[in-house]
């Protein structure tokens, strides 16, 4: 369970900070996101430059000192 102020699965959402660093809070409430970003509160990505979008999140295996796509 999460502390108040997070949310998610990992609670990797801050919720005081609405937009999750990742857009702009609008007047009524809502978030308009940075490209690549979207979501109520712009939690989900549209790109992936090492990886593979799974639910809206960018997916890769660490192996090692490396990271490498799975």
């Amino acid at each position: 369970m999460c502390d108040d102020r997070w949310s998610g699965d990992l609670c990797e959402y801050n919720l005081t900070d609405h937009c999750s660093m990742r857009g702009e809070r609008l007047p009524d409430g809502g978030c308009a996101c940075q490209p690549y970003f979207f979501g109520s509160i712009c939690q989900y990505t549209s790109r992936c430059d090492q990886g593979h979008i799974r639910h809206g999140r960018c997916i890769c295996q660490r192996i090692g000192a490396e990271t490498i796509a799975i």
